[in-house]
């Protein structure tokens, strides 16, 4: 095959992100013209060059990505642990503190310690999401349908009422994935709430 074919096949794989292998092998294709050209002294064909490049940022990307995605998963995994072991809802709080991000913090607080912790802790909380999961675990662990008014999103606010009240009528009110998960939780052999008084 001619060196500008090679080359346009090694510049295509190269910038073909989707498959991860592709980039890699536009790479090493391209390193091997490179290599070639400057063997049988040609002239440097810019799109392997171009396939050099591409490939290696891909590289870096990935790397980039890798080591991500493991500061994360660490830091997920530390704080569940820490979370998991700590004896006292005290004890928790003071860790979350020392966190840059605290809402999953606070959020896996609350859960763990749902009977022995009062709203105050989903207030601290800043996404709109783990606040609302906050405020249904407090609420549904504490029977508490006054929690349940402070949470944002309708869908979660009738399905956290409906679950303390134990009203079926409420399930019925939400769409359809959510009605049914609604009617799961309160006909469920293990669900044995009282209702609220």
């Amino acid at each position: 095959m001619k060196t500008s074919t090679l080359s346009i096949i090694a510049f295509i794989l190269s910038i073909l992100y989707i498959l991860p292998p592709l980039p890699i092998l536009g790479l090493i294709l391209g390193i091997l013209i490179l290599l070639d050209t400057k063997k049988n002294k040609k002239k440097t064909p810019r799109l392997a060059l171009l396939a050099v490049i591409f490939g290696l940022l891909f590289i870096l990307t990935a790397i980039l990505l890798a080591l991500f995605l493991y500061t994360q998963l660490t830091t997920l995994s530390n704080t569940a642990t820490t979370i998991k072991e700590a004896p006292t809802p005290e004890t928790a709080l003071s860790y979350c503190t020392t966190l840059k991000k605290q809402d999953l913090c606070l959020s896996l607080t609350a859960t763990k310690f749902a009977n022995q912790t009062d709203q105050t802790i989903c207030t601290k909380i800043n996404n709109n999401l783990l606040k609302d999961s906050c405020y249904h675990t407090l609420a549904t662990s504490q029977n508490k349908t006054t929690l349940c008014t402070k949470i944002g999103q309708p869908q979660t606010k009738t399905l956290c009422t409906a679950q303390i009240t134990r009203n079926a009528t409420l399930c019925q009110t939400l769409p359809s994935p959510a009605r049914k998960q609604c009617l799961n939780t309160l006909f469920q052999p293990s669900y044995t709430r009282q209702p609220a008084s």
